[in-house]
């Protein structure tokens, strides 16, 4: 077999495996899913979806520290993308790492700001380090870019609350 046709075949299955971990997701599998995006990435290494999504499963699993190797390749790799920033903002607050959550998060809002999740995200950052003030400004962008983000409401006014001012 020509080496151009076998190049066309192993693109179509690693596209496969792509799709059926999708599906696999969708379906509520995620051992099965994360297997299939694992076999994406043994093929395309620096494949973005898969990262992602290998990377969320394995959040989900408890697998922290592998997952935020995964979505630290993704950004290395893509470093505009504010999904693959935006879990790994999420990771980092899990794990009490603030001071590197905010540097993603305003990643993140640099890439896009108009992704309301990352504002609230940032805003959650900059709360857990006791930065009420700036925790105050991401949330209230938060909520003018998402108006029926309930959370973002909840969290703007606490920390109005914790300044002493008031909406």
């Amino acid at each position: 077999m020509s080496e151009l046709r076998q190049a066309a075949m192993d693109a179509e299955l690693w596209e496969a495996h792509l799709e059926l971990g999708e599906m696999l997701l969708e379906d509520g599998r995620s051992p099965d899913a994360l297997a299939e995006f694992q076999a994406v990435l043994d093929a395309r290494p620096n494949s973005e979806q898969a990262l992602l999504e290998a990377g969320r499963l394995l959040v989900l699993a408890g697998r922290q520290d592998e997952a935020q190797t995964l979505f630290e390749r993704l950004i290395a790799i893509a470093p505009r993308n504010v999904e693959g920033r935006i879990a790994l903002l999420e990771l980092l607050i899990s794990k009490h790492e603030f001071d590197r959550a905010v540097e993603q998060g305003q990643a993140a809002v640099q890439a896009d700001g108009e992704r309301a999740d990352a504002h609230f995200f940032l805003g959650v950052a900059y709360e857990a380090r006791g930065d009420w003030a700036l925790a105050s400004q991401e949330y209230r962008s938060a909520t003018e870019r998402d108006p029926t983000d309930f959370q973002a409401f909840l969290n703007l006014a606490r920390s109005l609350f914790k300044q002493d001012l008031y909406l």
